[in-house]
């Protein structure tokens, strides 16, 4: 039996919280199910659809697998490296799972976010053999990835809900929220220092709680070509 994988993220560009990478398997008869139960990129659907949805997909696929990256994480290496990490330990992990069930990896398609021979080398090392598909936007054009993406949003909501009902209301948690810019400015100046799920490497926290901010790392290079 052969499946199609699909990864995707939420909270890549926030300044409060981790970052979910989600991938999802589904038989290749099945992709057209997802089709037609309306699955499509997160951003486009409700949290009540997106909620209503994540039940259902997890229900259809042959595996699902999360991996939260933590925001000292975050800091403490580069984003695009940390999330390729991730991506290689969903896929790892997933492909664990699928092959007790006696199941083919034949596609693997990613929502590219970074420089695509990190992504690529990332994703090589779990599934060698796959088709790979590596595309900007590829939630809004693969199904398979369109449904990952709306696990990783459902959990990264949940996620937030979490921090706000111990940490207060401090909006969408991104750094173009004014709201969350404030919360961070009076969290700091009410306790000296901030949280462990605000990311210090954010121009937010630099602004706001300057004591608290760290340097970006460099970027880091892409892995060596193998042909």
């Amino acid at each position: 039996m052969r499946v199609s994988i699909g990864v995707d993220e939420a909270g890549r560009g926030c300044a409060i919280g981790c970052l979910f990478v989600a991938a999802a398997a589904f038989k290749e008869e099945d992709l057209d199910s997802l089709r037609y139960m309306g699955v499509v990129d997160s951003k486009k659907l409700t949290r009540a659809r997106r909620e209503e949805l994540a039940a259902t997909i997890k229900k259809l696929a042959a595996a699902v697998e999360v991996v939260a990256i933590e925001p000292s994480v975050i800091d403490s290496m580069n984003l695009n490296l940390a999330e390729a990490e991730a991506v290689k330990k969903a896929l790892k992990l997933l492909v664990v799972k699928l092959r007790v069930q006696g199941y083919e990896v034949a596609r693997v398609v990613v929502d590219l976010f970074g420089p695509r021979r990190l992504v690529e080398g990332a994703v090589r090392e779990a599934c060698p053999e796959a088709e790979l598909i590596l595309e900007h936007d590829a939630d809004e054009k693969f199904v398979e990835c369109s449904a990952a993406s709306i696990v990783a949003k459902v959990l990264r909501d949940r996620h937030i809900d979490e921090l706000k009902r111990r940490l207060g209301d401090f909006g969408s948690g991104y750094p173009s929220d004014r709201k969350t810019e404030e919360w961070i400015r009076r969290y700091y100046e009410e306790h000296g220092s901030l949280p462990d799920c605000v990311r210090r490497t954010w121009r937010t926290v630099k602004q706001a709680a300057p004591s608290e901010y760290k340097p970006k790392p460099r970027r880091a290079p892409p892995p060596p070509h193998t042909p």
